[in-house]
């Protein structure tokens, strides 16, 4: 199916989306995990990358005074684009904001870092973890001594795939890197409840990038705050959404079966978050639980249809029916998609070898 202005990509399938609906910073945080993830495969290969621990004591220093290479490169572009955000964090309204429902022993802070062109721009990965700066501070504005330790994760074809520590960093257009960043407090306490506040500046970090020729591509921004409120659920919906958070999670990393678990506990915390149901259905279906999933997204379509909000899963939903053998059902689904009565059988045959590519996979 070839989506079209009013539908979203995502990891289970193509979703229309309700015309003149309007879509939050909060869901289209939910919305991007499900679209992150969409090229991910199993059989994924993996090493670590410990970009090596260091202590930060004071806020990020300004760009005059950041370390560089002795030597200023030639910028013949403006193409690297950076974006942060916190792993496991429910995006708030106001910009760059989070919530975690915790007092983690560690926060962790996934750069993406893409070059817009199809001429590669490459670096060595222990030069470019070295020149990184960041700091913390607590509501207080006082500095939080931190040990900082990183994974480089690379966009292939195949998915997400973590690089291994010798691998030299290559960002091109649609393959970009995913620098996951751990925080840690010096002193090995956990971090407590209250607004905190995470400085980056990736100014050295970036001029290591090279092209072809020599030349260093420009970055349209190089340093970025990310304000993170911590602190337990106070109410059934936070400990919902926690749960959520924490089965979105889960599915990034294809651990179905954990997903489907802390989709549950978010139904039961509460039971009219229907973003849980969507995310238990697809990774029942994942698992194969093809009567589970078809209940869950059964859910989600009839109260988007009743509510006229949000993702209606109708492919998804089919596809489950397809799987439980109810291609009755799944008929229904695809004809209240708008799918031609003509082009129906194509269709199942088309969900049924899904189904059937499915099966021969082994589910996590």
């Amino acid at each position: 199916m070839t989506p079209g202005p009013n539908v979203v990509n995502g990891l289970w399938g193509v979703f229309p989306v309700e015309r003149g609906c309007k879509v939050s910073n909060v869901h289209v945080h939910w919305l991007s995990v499900f679209v992150a993830i969409l090229a991910l495969r199993p059989g994924l290969s993996s090493a670590t990358l410990m970009a090596g621990l260091h202590t930060t004591s004071g806020p990020v220093d300004a760009p005059r005074n950041i370390a560089a290479p002795d030597q200023q490169p030639t910028f013949r572009t403006s193409n690297i684009w950076l974006s942060a955000r916190v792993a496991h964090g429910d995006a708030l309204e106001h910009g760059r904001s989070y919530r975690l429902y915790d007092e983690p022993q560690a926060i962790v802070v996934i750069l993406t870092i893409t070059h817009q062109s199809l001429e590669p721009a490459t670096a060595d990965q222990q030069v470019f973890a070295k020149l990184l700066r960041s700091a913390m501070k607590d509501d207080d504005d006082k500095p939080i001594a931190t040990e900082t330790d990183g994974t480089f994760w690379q966009s292939t074809e195949r998915g997400r795939v973590q690089l291994d520590p010798h691998e030299p960093l290559r960002i091109v257009s649609g393959h970009g890197i995913e620098w996951e960043l751990r925080f840690r407090r010096a002193d090995g306490q956990r971090f407590a409840t209250g607004r905190h506040v995470v400085d980056l500046s990736l100014v050295g970090p970036l001029r290591t990038l090279r092209l072809g020729d020599g030349s260093t591509p420009g970055a349209r921004s190089s340093e970025t705050s990310l304000a993170i409120h911590l602190g337990h659920p106070r109410s059934a919906g936070e400990r919902s959404r926690m749960h959520e958070l924490a089965a979105h999670e889960a599915v990034r990393e294809r651990r179905f079966e954990d997903a489907a678990a802390a989709a549950q506990k978010a139904i039961d915390a509460n039971p009219s978050n229907t973003n849980a149901y969507l995310v238990l259905g697809g990774a029942s279906l994942q698992l194969n639980k093809c009567r589970e999933a078809a209940v869950a997204l059964e859910k989600v379509l009839q109260r988007a249809r009743i509510g006229g909000r949000a993702v209606l899963p109708y492919e998804l939903l089919a596809q489950a029916y397809v799987c439980s053998g109810d291609e009755k059902n799944a008929r229904r689904v695809l004809r209240l998609q708008g799918i031609p009565k003509a082009r129906l059988d194509a269709e199942i045959a088309h969900l049924r070898e899904l189904v059937s590519r499915r099966r021969t996979q082994k589910p996590r």
